[in-house]
């Protein structure tokens, strides 16, 4: 909320470095991570957010309420803000039990419908709750960098909500496909690579320092390169190191899992800055806190959805993957519940009465499977998004015809 005061270079810039040092500490993250998959299953980290989001919400609730206000707007409005966390929990949830129990079961589908329902009721009682400023349209507010004339402009707050909406659509999209992916892929440095848990997190430097480093720049190379630029950048960037990691086995060396590291953390670095420009850019400088906050927001939501729908693709493909290789290579494909559970984790071992000459197969295609769905769960969101992507260019391009003709 503090870059509305900065004069405006400091303005511009001072989100680079607020990413620089988010992104950082993506190099600490799998520290804790790899100490929670040594213990847990996936899904505790849904526990950990959630704890750490409960410590956090103290200080807020008291800097805000018991702070001076200079407006009514300045009041924490805490039944939103518990209602769309509830509404996360249960989509969560959803998620959880989809990779166990199957997408189309009952305890997959209704509570993230309910979730889902839930934030929706939500942002509409917020919308329709919401009191008109004193300020508008009219008075000749624009943008953070005073555009104007752009399309989509609300005329009741001066916010352009087609460019607000392609800005935090970008940052949730961009994060989706990755954050689960490093997750799964931190599981294959320990379980695979069988490094401990501190040298595991050292092998995943790459992709953290790589972002903090890059992230500094990417407001100066907005401003050469521009918007469109940046962006095609860092989804060939993305994409490339998805793809990289998609293809990447029990076998493969350090070397390739360190460059596809390193791209995806180029790009980390790149998609922030774009999308926040937008987003800065789609409203009056004045609201430039609360345009801040909608990003971060659409930032996390994307990290705790990426885990959530990456770990329920793997726990849900991993069975089926081993099973047919096992009948490839004329082995029993019966398995337990627990065993594939066990796999969705990277654990792989032979099953209970295996021929002692057969338990090293079994372990290599136990790998092999869990490998080859990460790839495919990667792959899938790729081009899951790829195609929500298009389609949402698509309508802006049928949107602006009639205008332009």
């Amino acid at each position: 909320s503090s870059c509305s005061r900065l004069p405006a270079p400091q303005w511009r810039c001072s989100p680079s470095f607020w990413f620089s040092g988010a992104l950082g500490g993506s190099a600490i993250g799998p520290l804790i991570g790899g100490l929670l998959l040594r213990n847990w299953p996936w899904w505790s980290v849904f526990v950990l957010s959630a704890a750490c989001a409960a410590m956090a919400l103290l200080p807020v609730v008291l800097v805000i309420e018991g702070g001076p206000q200079s407006n009514p707007d300045a009041k924490l409005r805490m039944a939103p803000s518990l209602g769309g966390a509830l509404g996360l929990a249960l989509v969560a949830w959803g998620l959880i039990n989809a990779g166990s129990d199957g997408w189309l079961a009952a305890t997959a589908l209704l509570p993230i419908l309910l979730g889902l329902a839930a934030m929706a009721a939500i942002g509409l009682f917020l919308r329709f709750q919401r009191t008109p400023p004193a300020s508008s349209v009219e008075s000749g507010e624009s943008g953070a960098d005073g555009v104007d004339g752009a399309d989509g402009v609300d005329g009741v707050d001066g916010v352009y909500r087609r460019r607000l909406v392609s800005g935090l659509g970008i940052m949730l999209l961009a994060i989706l496909p990755v954050v689960g992916t490093m997750f799964f892929v931190l599981t294959y440095l320990q379980r695979v690579f069988d490094f401990s848990v501190l040298l595991a997190g050292a092998a995943f430097m790459p992709f953290g320092v790589t972002a903090a480093l890059v992230a500094p720049f990417s407001v100066r190379m907005l401003e050469k390169f521009g918007p469109v630029r940046m962006l095609a950048a860092a989804v060939v960037l993305e994409a490339a190191g998805l793809v990289v990691l998609s293809r990447v086995g029990p076998a493969a060396s350090y070397l390739l899992v360190g460059l596809s590291l390193v791209l995806v953390g180029a790009a980390m670095a790149v998609f922030p800055s774009v999308s926040l420009h937008m987003v800065l850019n789609s409203v009056p400088r004045q609201r430039s806190g609360l345009a801040t906050a909608a990003h971060t927001v659409a930032l996390q939501i994307g990290q705790l959805l990426s885990i959530g729908v990456m770990g329920s693709l793997v726990a849900s493909m991993v069975g089926g993957v081993y099973r047919s290789q096992l009948e490839e290579v004329g082995l029993g494909s019966e398995v337990s519940s627990e065993f594939v559970a066990d796999l969705a984790l990277g654990i792989s071992a032979a099953p209970s009465g295996a021929l002692p000459s057969e338990v090293s197969t079994y372990q290599q295609i136990g790998e092999q499977a869990f490998m080859s769905s990460v790839g495919r769960s990667t792959l899938l969101l790729l081009v899951v998004i790829a195609g929500i992507s298009a389609c949402a260019a698509l309508t802006s391009l049928r949107k602006k015809s009639p205008a332009a003709a």
